[in-house]
């Protein structure tokens, strides 16, 4: 896992509306850099994925009659067929002086329906002091987690 984060020359939300995939990939010949990054907690709201996994293509799992969860329920209290009714997603985000820690839960509701290494050159100083975004990736560079900060001197409270 690692944690990148993106300082921006720009508008902050010039930058995030041009965000893509590679956008978070390993630069190359990177220097040492002292970083400076103010602590922050960041928590999503509790949202659906409901229709995001429907648009993706995901839609028997959310048909009362399509949806078919028979192998991990062959018969149901009620004799009906088990639907996906919705999906919420909710995480959270703490940086501090002693690392990141970063959490998600997802909750699936189930209903029942009807059946059917780089050059040591000087360290570069970085002071995260105007807004950025701050990203988590696995090891293949897949974004976990991605937050923006719109004033990093708010204490958030």
């Amino acid at each position: 896992m690692s944690v990148a984060f993106a300082l921006p020359k720009t508008d902050l939300a010039a930058f995030t509306a041009s965000l893509t995939k590679s956008t978070f990939a390993a630069a190359t010949g990177a220097s040492d850099v002292i970083l400076n990054v103010p602590k922050f907690t960041l928590a999503s709201e509790t949202f659906s994925l409901a229709t995001p996994l429907q648009t993706l293509g995901m839609t028997d799992a959310f048909d009362p009659v399509k949806a078919d969860f028979k192998g991990i329920c062959t018969k149901t209290p009620d004799g009906k067929n088990l639907y996906i009714s919705d999906v919420l997603q909710k995480a959270t985000l703490d940086v501090a002086e002693n690392g990141v820690e970063a959490a998600a839960a997802t909750a699936v509701i189930v209903a029942t329906g009807s059946i059917s290494e780089a050059d040591a050159a000087a360290p570069i100083t970085v002071t995260l002091d105007r807004p950025f975004v701050v990203s988590i990736l696995d090891a293949s560079g897949a974004i976990l987690f991605l937050g923006q900060i719109d004033d990093p001197t708010s204490s958030g409270t």
